[in-house]
């Protein structure tokens, strides 16, 4: 299975600091984000990864690249923001015929792949969502369970109550680029994907419940993270 680490938002809530470094750079416990992700997928096995970053950052990144020695890892450089799902279909043909992990880059994971990967297996849906159990779920993706099909997801919703909201990596056979406008240059899994494989009922959602997900978007959770971690 080949993976791809979304790495090209702006971090805008992130200012100042994403003035001068992408949000996927930031580190926690001296290692950045993205660094504590690919250690995740290579320990489940997963080496085929690529990183999808924006051109604004792409001198950012390479220097990264080289730095670290990451010759195994791809850079895909996107020339201008396409949402989380528009540029995907200018991989397929490096992601090839099988399914294939989405992870946010901005998020640090601590959850069992091998379950996200047998349950996509098992029940063979268009997608397969890693979920967390949370007590701030505002401004994250909640979703409603019916047994192991996701019946509702809602992003951004306001809401402080204990939820169950995604983690923010996703398992996609590649069925899924026929839920995506072709006429449409800007996709968001969020809000044009995930929502039409619900109403078909080919969303299926795998509670992590020893997982940690730690969503370092804002100035708070990223020291909440870099405590916890």
């Amino acid at each position: 299975m080949k993976a791809v680490i979304l790495a090209g938002g702006e971090g805008a809530r992130l200012r100042p600091i994403t003035y001068e470094i992408p949000k996927p750079l930031i580190p926690v416990k001296k290692k950045t984000i993205v660094e504590h992700l690919i250690e995740l997928l290579e320990r489940y096995d997963i080496t085929d990864i690529g990183v999808l970053i924006s051109a604004e950052h792409e001198p950012d990144y390479k220097r990264w690249h080289a730095r670290k020695d990451l010759h195994r890892i791809e850079l895909f450089t996107e020339p201008r923001p396409h949402g989380t799902f528009g540029w995907l279909k200018h991989l397929r043909g490096w992601l090839g015929d099988n399914s294939f992990a989405v992870i946010n880059g901005d998020t640090l994971l601590d959850i069992d792949l091998h379950a996200l990967r047998d349950a996509h297996e098992k029940h063979a849906p268009v997608a397969t969502l890693a979920l967390v159990h949370t007590d701030d779920a505002n401004a994250r993706g909640i979703v409603t369970m019916d047994g192991d099909h996701i019946t509702d997801f809602t992003y951004k919703k306001e809401e402080s109550a204990p939820s169950i909201i995604s983690a923010g990596c996703v398992i996609f056979h590649p069925d899924v680029f026929a839920y995506a406008d072709p006429a449409q240059e800007h996709v968001m899994i969020e809000d044009d994907i995930l929502p039409k494989l619900v109403r078909e009922k080919k969303l299926v959602g795998v509670e992590m419940k020893e997982g940690r997900c730690y969503d370092c978007g804002t100035l708070a959770r990223w020291e909440k993270a870099i405590k916890e971690w």
